[in-house]
Order: structure tokens, then C-alpha cells, then sequence
């Protein structure tokens, strides 16, 4: 029997390509937390955070699953809806304009496609562990992103960096799962990737 996560009511609104971007519910990360059941991710000491755009999955059945990505003064961004299509559960992405932009079939070993940017392909290998196992690895647009278990959240920063720059966060809040990003990541377009990795690592099913 696979797990969901609760999730609560949320709100947000200042640009991605055009959007304003979330309003100022910024943040700088302090929030009680639960480890995600994504797999072994070492846990690395986190560093200090810059002011950080918080958006908030929201759900009435509690679950991930079946949710919307809101943002300040409650606009949604992103609709996530889950059923079966013949013995597979498949979860779809739309955008608020009713879009689709990725989608994860859930086989023993999942499959995930996000439009223009990650073909379909199983889970580990859009998501692999790095070489020396200390995060997860994604990549958009050419360009390296480590997802790090920071002890109750998972930041992300670009891979290799050594000065581990901090581009977005997940984390539990009071009420609801909530993933953070710089304004700088939000601008390159990389709301829609971070919605589907988080996702993936907070379902409570496996995705090695």
C-alpha cells in the first residue's frame, strides 16, 4: 500500500518568462519538518539561505497526488491530478491555463516526462544518485542540479558547486509542504521541474 502526505490550505503572488512572481511571502527556511521517503539521501549540514519565493502544495484529501501549487494572495500556478489509465496510475501536471507539462506513470519503477525537457525515462535515471551518493542529480536545459538531504528538507544547488549556491528548498511547514526557490531559478523557468522532483520525492512510494 503506497502513503500520502498532508497537506493544507495555502496562499501566495511578483515573474517566470513574464509572470509576476510570487508575492513576498518570502522566507528564510526555518520550518518543522519530516524526512522525505525518497530513498537514502545523505544528510548534509545546511547553510545559510537567502530570501526565498514559497509556494505551497494544497490539497482538501491530503494528498500530493491530487493537489494545486499555489502562491501568494492564493494564485494557482499548477494543478496536479492522479487516476488510472488501464492497470497503471498515472499523475498529471497542467498548468493553470489547463496545459499539460509532464506527467509520472507509477510502474514498479516509475516513469516520469516533463515536455521540452526530459524525454520519458524511469525515474533513477532522470534522478540518479550522484557518484559519491551524497544527493540526487537532475538536469535541465543542460545544466546539473543536486537535490541534498539537509535533515527534514532537501535544498537544491547546482551540482558541483562548491559553494552549494542555494536555488530552491522543500520543507514542511505548519500546514502544508512547501518549496521554496530563489527569484533567480524561478526567472529560468525552473518552477515546473521543481514541482515534478518534489512530487516524485514526497509520494511515499519508491522511485529507485
Amino acid at each position: 500500500m503506497y502513503t500520502t502526505n498532508p497537506y493544507a490550505q495555502g496562499g501566495w503572488s511578483h515573474s517566470q518568462n513574464g509572470r509576476p512572481l510570487p508575492h513576498s511571502t518570502q522566507s528564510h527556511g526555518n520550518y518543522t519538518t519530516q524526512t522525505p521517503t525518497f530513498g537514502a539521501l545523505p544528510f548534509t549540514a545546511p547553510e545559510p539561505s537567502p530570501s526565498l519565493l514559497s509556494f505551497r502544495f494544497t490539497s482538501h484529501n491530503h494528498d500530493i497526488l491530487n493537489c494545486s501549487l499555489y502562491g501568494g494572495h492564493a494564485e494557482r500556478y499548477i494543478d496536479i491530478s492522479s487516476r488510472h489509465m488501464g492497470p497503471v496510475e498515472v499523475t498529471t501536471f497542467r498548468r493553470a491555463t489547463g496545459e499539460v507539462f509532464a506527467s509520472i506513470e507509477w510502474h514498479r519503477t516509475p516513469y516520469v516526462e516533463v515536455y521540452g525537457v526530459a524525454i520519458k525515462q524511469a525515474v533513477p535515471q532522470w534522478l540518479p544518485m550522484s557518484p559519491d551518493r551524497t544527493c540526487r542529480v537532475m538536469q535541465v536545459g543542460g545544466t546539473a542540479y543536486s537535490w541534498i538531504n539537509r535533515g527534514g528538507a532537501v535544498d537544491v544547488t547546482p551540482f558541483g558547486s562548491e559553494s552549494r549556491m542555494l536555488l530552491g528548498r522543500v520543507s514542511r511547514g505548519d500546514t502544508a509542504l512547501v518549496l521554496q526557490m530563489t527569484v533567480d531559478a524561478y526567472q529560468l523557468g525552473l518552477l515546473e521541474t521543481f514541482v515534478v522532483a518534489s512530487v516524485l520525492f514526497h509520494a511515499g512510494r519508491n522511485i529507485s
